[in-house]
């Protein structure tokens, strides 16, 4: 019955609904479960399912993965709030945390993995690996990859952006059982109290949930580690895209591209035509690029507009 189970609902849900919300669901349905037989008493609680009619247990089976399922699709929509609390963006009423969670990360040398600037830092080991990564196409091109990664996303060749989504999914799913286990904890601990089961109970319940959600956290931190790469190469290699999509011409130096990226970030910012102001002086850094790609298209060319980027990026004396 689980494998057609299965078989029916991969129909019907795509492949990151069912690893990263269907299985956490699944796992924590389950550790639920075993966790009250083991309060009933393993034995009781198998004889108990022994009493059952086949109907009984098919019905029994049926509403549990039906729940489970309900499960799956409430946990979509904490996606975003559950993410940004394991990233580090707490409220104000945790400030002390907040602080001492940055100092901590700071002073954790050598940062080997990643490099965040003062402003960015977070409290979380996995809120400052993402944060590198967005801070990377930023500091190198003057892109801000919140403005322009999902316009580039539908850019991107099939193939790479499966592996994005092959790279993200494990962490939505790993991130979501980090999350289980420590509600898990909780409600155990409650339960164990509630049934005065013991305190050895209530401290084993406690130390095997939150040891498997530090696990899974860890695993969190690493599979982003691999996203975070994929962001990177995504505008390392493809941010001309953007360039000829919006019909303009593609600049011929780090200079140029590094000026027009601030301007268009500030267009979109600002949600107003092109800017004929002048705009201010940014320091462009040395990057070492290679820009064997960048030369200017030929005369008359059938993929640019008549305005160039020289005149679209220009800035008065």
């Amino acid at each position: 019955m689980f494998l057609s189970f299965i078989d029916k609902i991969s129909s019907i849900f795509d492949r990151r609904f069912l690893i990263a919300y269907w299985l956490p669901s699944f796992v924590f349905v389950a550790l639920l479960t075993g966790f009250i037989a083991l309060i009933f008493g393993v034995t009781q609680s198998l004889m108990w399912w022994d009493k059952r009619s086949r109907s009984e247990s098919l019905a029994f089976s049926a509403g549990m993965l039906f729940l489970i399922t309900i499960l799956a699709l409430l946990l979509q929509p904490f996606t975003r709030p559950l993410t940004r609390l394991y990233l580090g963006y707490w409220p104000s009423l945790f400030s002390y945390f907040t602080k001492w969670g940055k100092k901590r990360e700071r002073q954790r040398a050598p940062w080997t993995e990643f490099e965040v600037s003062d402003d960015r830092l977070l409290p979380t080991r996995l809120g400052n690996v993402l944060a590198s990564a967005y801070e990377y196409p930023h500091r190198v091109y003057q892109i801000d990859p919140a403005i322009w990664l999902p316009r580039l996303t539908p850019l991107l060749p099939e193939t790479f952006r499966a592996q994005m989504d092959n790279a993200l999914t494990p962490l939505f799913c790993l991130l979501n059982l980090s999350a289980n286990f420590s509600l898990l904890a909780f409600v155990g601990g409650f339960l164990v109290a509630w049934l005065d089961q013991g305190w050895k109970f209530f401290l084993g319940v406690w130390l095997i949930n939150l040891s498997l959600s530090v696990v899974c956290y860890r695993a969190t931190v690493s599979q982003a580690s691999e996203y975070g790469t994929f962001i990177r190469v995504a505008f390392d290699l493809y941010r001309p895209e953007l360039i000829k999509q919006m019909r303009f011409s593609l600049p011929q130096t780090p200079k140029e591209e590094f000026d027009l990226w601030g301007k268009l970030g500030m267009w979109l910012y600002f949600k107003e035509q092109i800017p004929v102001y002048p705009w201010p002086q940014v320091d462009t850094p040395e990057l070492p690029l290679n820009y064997e790609n960048y030369k200017a298209p030929a005369a008359g060319a059938a993929n640019t507009m008549d305005v160039s980027v020289k005149a679209l990026v220009k800035i008065d004396s």
